[in-house]
């Protein structure tokens, strides 16, 4: 059959649709191999799909039970539809029920009786949002990139009806339970559960023959109390307890990256070991701590908690522990939110050829700069991207951060906040984990309460009236500069007539890869040095910390999803490209998020498409 192909093909006489997929120009050898890589083209595009899926899941998860979250101390008004919360089963969780005692027991064996169970798994799915996880989950099959992961299945998301526990990991309850007012007692109860659960996400199989799964692990941390006013004051406190450090005036919430020892202008620092101990500092200032402890037990002696003040208190660390567990933090967690750069468009010619769109603006310089190295000799280009768009930068910055974290519920110190998020380029809400509520003989390790901290380049500096000679505007730019000229070093990119760019022949790195790419998203991870291969992850870690970054990425698109990559002795080839008109480029770093869109070198000077074309000669 192929050779009849290539027979009527030479003769001129096959149909439209028959001609547009032998204008390919492949051999009949690269057919049979195209063919027979079919499978692993499925299987790219498989994983491709499910690595973007996955973090979509993952983020709609993520920020639901966080929103959530916030009412996970809760009042009990016994207008819910609890089936496992409820007062009057609690005291049959526990096997020797006693009053005025602290109860704890593995919720494993609990759920072991009767409906408790369904009815534990029933008020997990309330308290998280799962109705809301499960919307925003299936309204995922909306989308054709998907379809190879959610064709055919009605539902993609439930919950596992079994406990996640690991060895160091166990679900488990803690009740305690007043059930007369006597002496310094209040009548009433608190029941705290830690639970560990999974999501199970259903997806098609690779081979489209069936249906498999893969979980996300999450956790319930939950209180319900019958004490009237607590749960709200607990609520009240935790939004106010965030921003205890970040409303001072004297930079003691800041971590000053400026005054670690280094002699570059580039003062980022991406370990966090490098500032472990200044972390550790901030919360193991007796002061601090005692006044925090202070302010939180105030309200039982003077507010409208009185009736409490010799029931329920809070306990800060002993013997000079730091009130948040430091252990628990490292480079991958460090920071809640990061000032980063959004993207932002541009052409690589002035000329556009083929397509026109008024949000791209002229780039060509900021192309050599990026793919030429131009960069480390005149900054002049990086400094003008920088001066257009580090002020924008701050404000999403500092909008997301106050939006995720309740900062319009604040009373007062709003100024005062505001001033500060305007210096920071990190900010972390940290756990107070060495806090205690203490309720007659109950404790319960206040997680709730979070508390708020950052870093700057350098204090003295306000994103909002920074210039060329600031310390912190010479340092993002230093950092730029640095990400640059690491990805040009490692590519060698090299100019080369009507190409976007050519690679030298003796850069193994790029050429022994390039055998395996057959299509634009391929060669994107190729250039963000993105594979399981042992040489690349080397090749990676080696690249964040020579260019001092903690982002790293590199994408290609283009206006038709079909076009079809192959590596040749003449470089890399697009052979399929028939409505081919541009190809984006976008390279993020920390501070840059550039957007280059190509054009022009896919057709010829009639506008006709010439197909096989070297896309990436090897020079």
């Amino acid at each position: 059959m192929k050779k009849l192909l290539s027979i009527l093909a030479s003769l001129g006489i096959l149909t439209p649709i028959a001609t547009t997929v032998i204008s390919c120009g492949k051999s009949e050898n690269q057919a049979e191999e195209q063919e027979g890589n079919e499978n692993s083209d499925v299987d790219n595009s498989y994983e491709t799909a499910l690595e973007s899926f996955k973090k979509e899941v993952n983020t709609i998860i993520n920020e639901t039970v966080k929103k959530e979250s916030e009412k996970w101390f809760e009042e009990d008004k016994q207008n819910n539809n609890y089936k496992f919360f409820v007062y009057n089963k609690m005291k049959t969780y526990f096997e020797s029920y006693k009053t005025d005692e602290t109860l704890n027991r593995n919720l494993s064996e609990i759920i072991q009786n009767g409906d408790n169970l369904d009815n534990l798994f029933n008020d997990i799915a309330i308290k998280v949002g799962f109705n809301s996880i499960k919307e925003k989950v299936n309204n995922l099959k909306s989308k054709s990139e998907y379809n190879i992961l959610t064709k055919d299945i009605d539902n993609l998301i439930e919950i596992e009806k079994k406990l996640s526990d690991t060895q160091d990991s166990k679900s488990n309850l803690a009740f305690y339970d007043v059930t007369e007012t006597s002496n310094n007692k209040q009548k009433g109860y608190i029941l705290s559960s830690n639970i560990n659960f999974s999501f199970k996400v259903i997806i098609n199989s690779k081979d489209g023959q069936s249906k498999t799964n893969y979980n996300e692990n999450s956790a319930l941390n939950y209180t319900i109390t019958s004490y009237v006013g607590l749960a709200e004051y607990i609520e009240n406190q935790s939004k106010e307890v965030k921003w205890n450090l970040l409303k001072k005036d004297d930079n003691s919430s800041i971590i000053n990256l400026s005054s670690f020892e280094n002699t570059e202008e580039d003062k980022f620092i991406t370990s966090f070991d490098k500032i472990k101990s200044n972390v550790n500092d901030k919360f193991n200032n007796n002061e601090f701590n005692n006044n925090l402890i202070m302010n939180l037990n105030n309200t039982f002696s003077e507010g409208n908690l009185q009736q409490f003040k010799d029931f329920i208190s809070f306990e800060g660390p002993t013997d000079n522990n730091s009130l948040i567990n430091i252990d628990q933090l490292n480079d991958s967690n460090q920071w809640d939110y990061k000032l980063q750069a959004s993207q932002s468009n541009y052409s690589w010619r002035t000329n556009k050829s083929g397509w026109n769109d008024n949000n791209f603006n002229d780039g060509h310089l900021l192309y050599n700069d990026i793919f030429f190295g131009n960069a480390k000799n005149d900054q002049t280009n990086i400094n003008n991207y920088l001066k257009e768009n580090i002020s924008n930068w701050s404000s999403s910055f500092i909008e997301k951060v106050k939006n995720d974290e309740g900062f319009d519920a604040l009373t007062q110190d709003k100024e005062k906040i505001e001033a500060n998020l305007l210096k920071l380029v990190n900010i972390k809400f940290v756990p107070l984990s060495n806090i205690k509520l203490k309720i007659g003989s109950f404790k319960k390790d206040m997680n709730e309460f979070k508390i708020g901290y950052g870093s700057s380049v350098d204090p003295k500096d306000n994103f909002n009236q920074l210039t060329e000679e600031s310390v912190t505007f010479k340092s993002i730019k230093a950092n730029v500069i640095k990400g640059l000229s690491t990805f040009y070093e490692t590519f060698n990119f090299q100019k080369y007539n009507e190409r976007i760019f050519g690679i030298k022949s003796d850069n193994d790195l790029f050429w022994n890869q390039a055998t395996k790419i057959s299509r634009l998203d391929e060669l994107a991870d190729l250039f963000s040095l993105k594979s399981n291969t042992p040489e690349i992850i080397s090749k990676r870690n080696d690249f964040l910390a020579n260019s001092n970054q903690s982002t790293f990425n590199f994408k290609s698109s283009s206006n038709y999803s079909g076009s079809s990559l192959s590596s040749s002795s003449e470089g890399l080839k697009i052979y399929v490209g028939y409505y081919l008109t541009f190809v984006d480029l976008n390279l993020q770093f920390d501070f840059l998020n550039v957007n280059i869109r190509t054009d022009a070198v896919y057709n010829d000077t009639t506008g006709k498409n010439r197909y096989p074309i070297v896309f990436i000669p090897k020079v």
